[in-house]
């Protein structure tokens, strides 16, 4: 496990490093959307121009990308931050059916305190895993379940 060196009083209360790793996640993640999927030579004849100075504002307009609002981060954020809900409102246990039950609801509300209307950027594998009857009941299982058949 990596130690800082650094005090906590040297950076700030562990709830202030809990937040900026949160922003940073999430600042990294909408920065890293306007590239998600892109090859390595699509992704440099896209932003050449841009090398050193991109900002959110320059995202490729195609089909994956325009789903999003400039400066927004995806998915993956977003479950990040369901984990750490799950996790203060158990209290500091781990509870997968308490996750599965938020991830159920974001998938069909998305962050409705951000105007979110569903989930957006949800994977076809995990799509189907949520649809499961029991995946907010016994999650492990829905998942193996869904992770077998699909080979």
């Amino acid at each position: 496990m990596f130690r800082s060196k650094s005090k906590v009083s040297d950076v700030g209360s562990v709830e202030d490093q809990m937040r900026a790793t949160i922003y940073g996640n999430c600042i990294g993640d909408a920065i890293g959307l306007l590239s998600e999927f892109m090859s390595k030579k699509q992704a440099n004849e896209t932003y050449a121009k841009k090398r050193g100075k991109m900002e959110y504002k320059h995202m490729q307009d195609d089909m994956h990308r325009n789903r999003w609002k400039n400066g927004d981060w995806t998915d993956d954020s977003d479950q990040m931050i369901l984990i750490m809900d799950s996790i203060v409102d158990c209290k500091g246990a781990v509870d997968p059916v308490d996750y599965a039950k938020k991830v159920l609801f974001w998938v069909d509300n998305g962050f409705p305190e951000l105007g979110d209307s569903g989930g957006m950027g949800l994977g076809r594998t995990t799509h189907r895993v949520v649809r499961q009857e029991r995946f907010t009941t016994d999650p492990h299982a829905a998942s193996e379940g869904i992770w077998e058949r699909s080979n």
